[in-house]
């Protein structure tokens, strides 16, 4: 689940990092340095750190002599490049906070009650599923340490001869699988006796507190 929303993440920071990019700074130069841009916004607006004014297009780094907008001083790299002044930037930010902070971690959210719901749902099976392997692994472990286990070895082959019945056969005959079907049937009907009953002792609260 995690891997999943991490990936969905990612493709709304880039998305949305590119649009921011696009807009703030134009026609800028393809350099490394660039995906660093793109992810800089929406990474860290995340986590409230919004730099309103970058988005909007302000300007006081630049009368302080920080930023220009001359083509020519920030290609050269001598000074750094004032982002330019874009309407469409603010309303892609409210759209990304609005889709990052509400959207997706109510996403978040259900995918990881989801998950829980699925492994408590599960959580017998899956004891009973482990339960069966820890068993029958012990059951066809020798019993001697080594190396007189070597002895169980060979007397192995003269057990599965004389003794015919193994308890802990995998396949069933067919009064085992009629008398197993049995008592599935017997209970899936007590089971659904139960929740018939259940929903009965529901309506009957649900009438008592509305009367």
């Amino acid at each position: 689940d995690l891997r999943f929303f991490l990936l969905i993440l990612v493709v709304f920071i880039l998305s949305f990092g590119v649009t921011y990019h696009a807009n703030l700074y134009p026609n800028a130069p393809q350099q490394w340095s660039v995906l660093k841009d793109v992810l800089y916004y929406p990474y860290w607006q995340m986590y409230g750190e919004l730099s309103l004014e970058n988005i909007e297009g302000k300007e006081p780094s630049e009368d302080a002599g920080t930023c220009t907008k001359n083509e020519t001083l920030w290609r050269l790299g001598k000074m750094e490049r004032c982002p330019e002044k874009s309407f469409l930037a603010v309303m892609v930010m409210a759209a990304f906070l609005l889709l990052t902070n509400v959207l997706l971690l109510n996403l978040l959210i259900a995918m990881f009650s989801d998950t829980v719901k699925k492994v408590h749902d599960n959580s017998e099976k899956e004891w009973r599923f482990h339960r069966f392997s820890l068993v029958y692994e012990y059951y066809n472990k020798p019993f001697l340490f080594q190396p007189l286990n070597i002895l169980v070895y060979i007397f192995w082959p003269f057990r599965r001869y004389f003794c015919k019945e193994d308890s802990f056969r995998k396949k069933l005959n067919e009064g085992d699988r009629e008398a197993l079907s049995k008592l599935q049937r017997e209970a899936m009907e007590v089971y659904r006796r139960s929740g018939w009953t259940l929903e009965k002792d529901k309506i009957d609260k649900e009438t008592q507190t509305t009367v």
